[in-house]
């Protein structure tokens, strides 16, 4: 989106709020809590219900090891939720698929399990084909202008 037209100062957001430790620990837990009363699916829901805003929360979870790995244990169950919307959505039960909806949720999904990323990795066991990528990592190295030819 950006800043209008003409615009010459920067937007005037906060990088880091001051919150009294008390109050930074209750909200915390109160986020636990209500991830585990299955009362929010995400930060910024509870941004709004503890009244934090959602770039201190987020700049919580990214400095607190312990808290964000309470917040990952916490979302496990709404990644089995979602999964299982997914699965009895797509079932050829005579549902009609709503594709946004199923892409939204595995965007979801992707972002609380790792393991369900895409990965273009791949294991190559074949010597041959080893021998083959090792040449084509030479040839890649080698300055083009260095070439005959050229």
């Amino acid at each position: 989106m950006g800043r209008t037209p003409g615009a010459k100062n920067k937007p005037n957001i906060k990088k880091t709020e001051q919150f009294d430790p008390e109050v930074k620990a209750w909200a915390k837990a109160e986020i636990i809590r209500l991830f585990d009363a299955d009362k929010i699916d995400d930060l910024s829901q509870a941004s709004e219900l503890v009244g934090v805003t959602k770039l201190a929360l987020y700049s919580w979870r990214k400095a607190d090891k312990t808290w964000r790995d309470l917040l990952n244990q916490a979302e496990q169950p709404i990644a089995d939720r979602l999964l299982k919307e997914i699965l009895v959505d797509t079932m050829p039960n005579g549902k009609t698929i709503n594709m946004p909806y199923v892409t939204a949720r595995l965007f979801r999904i992707k972002k609380i399990r790792p393991e369900f990323r895409d990965s273009y990795k791949f294991i190559v066991e074949d010597s041959k084909v080893i021998e083959h990528l090792e040449a084509l990592r030479k040839l890649a190295s080698i300055d083009s202008s260095k070439v005959e030819g050229k």
